[in-house]
């Protein structure tokens, strides 16, 4: 429903540096392609706000966590958002490591040498059934869990944000 990008000037770009999102809004709900909006751009606005001593998972955990707080918060505020929820991948490149935050089904894959690895795990029922319902999302709890992680950039790294519309579709082949 939603992404978007950062690549922020010096300073910024050595202590924070460049920012990418994704977010796909609960279609079960009204106000998924509202909560992945606002998702994506909280998380590109507030995470370049966080002190530079911070490091980078603890400033996305705790912006994502205020997200997640707010899009809760709507549900109370207009009963017609009640259930608002998204997923949530973001993925930050600075100096020669990236590193990751993600809740729901929006992956992240990296491309490394020919070889295509996929660095998320969806967060869905563990049932053939089941497979489409997230059991973690920004808004579907007020105490989000959220997975983290990071790793050395290579030369020609490739990294690739795609929403369950994308994965779904084409298999991992397809996608090298």
């Amino acid at each position: 429903d939603f992404l978007g990008m950062v690549t922020p000037n010096e300073p910024e770009l050595s202590t924070k540096g460049m920012l990418a999102a994704i977010a796909d809004g609960v279609s079960g709900n009204e106000g998924g392609r509202e909560a992945s909006e606002y998702a994506v751009r909280g998380l590109l606005a507030d995470y370049y706000a966080t002190p530079d001593t911070w490091p980078v998972t603890q400033a996305l955990e705790r912006v994502i966590k205020a997200i997640n707080g707010w899009v809760q918060q709507q549900g109370s505020i207009r009963p017609e958002l009640a259930g608002m929820a998204s997923t949530l991948t973001a993925i930050v490149l600075r100096g020669r490591f990236y590193y990751f935050a993600h809740v729901g089904d929006t992956r992240l894959y990296l491309l490394r040498g020919g070889v295509l690895l996929r660095l998320t795990t969806d967060h869905v029922w563990d049932r053939p059934e089941m497979q489409h319902v997230l059991t973690r999302a920004i808004g579907l709890d007020s105490r989000l869990a959220i997975d983290h992680g990071m790793g050395e950039l290579q030369q020609r790294d490739v990294f690739l944000l795609a929403s369950d519309g994308v994965w779904a579709s084409i298999t991992e082949y397809d996608l090298t």
